[in-house]
């Protein structure tokens, strides 16, 4: 635990008023000026600088400030990792569309429990309207999806974006070389079903090309990432799937992208949560390190 003169430092850093942190503290005034005095003569140095009537930090201050903000963060994992000591973490539910759900969540969940605490995940793995309807029914903590417009009336940032890749098989004529839009739409296409957002998405994109998703040839319609990629490998299909999907494959030679000319396209994700996740601390803690660390390519 930290010296309770540091817990008055760091509201008085918040509220910039030694009467607010008195009264937030239920303190005297002359109390709060007496912790902030000790710390001074304990380090040496001023902290709080007056000018023309305004508060603010000296140097030192910014730093101590910094400093104890970094300590409290570490008494609170501290603190969680005792209490969970014989006992299951509090399961967190997540909803993601399979970009994300598939080939991110689970490399920032590793690294989480790596730097701080194991979870308890109960990843759900769905289309954009299906998270929406269990978000509206509360059965997740939050969700990543590919719509800013879901759930419109709950708190969402966006997370990141994902470049959108032209990708085939290294056996393809046209892997690892450049096309135009004409040369694909002569390419039988392997892509989600119809009535997906993903489709929705790419075909809003085509339309900045003149063209639609009707202008190909889509020979496979599926629902799932899994499918989709096995597809690709084993056929001689094209798609167009993001690029956090595909990296990990290109890098290991299984599959291969075809540089479409004038198409720099990607689409952004956002994080959808209610208020609730306050009351959740750990899932609350998850989320905001999931939104910090972002999804981008």
């Amino acid at each position: 635990m930290l010296d309770f003169r540091l817990h008055t430092f760091m509201d008085l850093c918040d509220s910039k008023s030694y009467t607010k942190t008195a009264k937030n503290l239920h303190m005297t005034q002359p109390a709060v000026s007496q912790h902030i005095r000790y710390l001074e003569n304990y380090y040496g140095v001023e902290l709080i600088h007056y000018e023309k009537r305004k508060m603010s930090l000296t140097k030192e201050g910014e730093y101590l400030f910094k400093s104890v903000t970094g300590l409290l963060e570490s008494s609170r994992i501290i603190r969680q990792g005792i209490l969970s000591l014989g006992q299951k973490a509090p399961p967190i539910s997540v909803g993601a569309v399979p970009a994300v759900g598939e080939f991110i969540l689970p490399h920032l969940t590793a690294e989480y429990e790596e730097k701080y605490a194991f979870l308890n995940i109960h990843s759900v793995i769905g289309r954009t309207d299906t998270l929406e309807r269990k978000m509206r029914a509360g059965e997740l903590d939050f969700a990543v999806v590919d719509s800013e417009k879901t759930c419109p009336e709950l708190p969402h940032c966006m997370i990141g974006s994902q470049q959108i890749c032209c990708v085939c098989s290294p056996a393809h004529p046209l892997a690892w070389k450049s096309a135009t839009f004409k040369e694909l739409t002569n390419q039988n296409i392997i892509y989600w079903e119809k009535d997906s957002h993903a489709y929705r998405i790419l075909n809003e994109k085509l339309k900045r090309q003149g063209l639609t998703l009707n202008d190909f040839s889509i020979t496979v319609q599926s629902d799932s990432m899994v499918s989709i990629l096995s597809y690709l490998k084993a056929t001689p299909r094209i798609s167009f799937l993001f690029k956090s999907v595909i990296k990990e494959k290109l890098d290991k030679g299984e599959l291969a992208e075809i540089y479409i000319d004038s198409f720099h396209e990607s689409e952004a994700f956002y994080c959808i949560y209610t208020d609730e996740i306050q009351k959740k601390e750990q899932a609350a803690h998850f989320m905001e390190f999931c939104i910090s660390r972002g999804i981008g390519d």
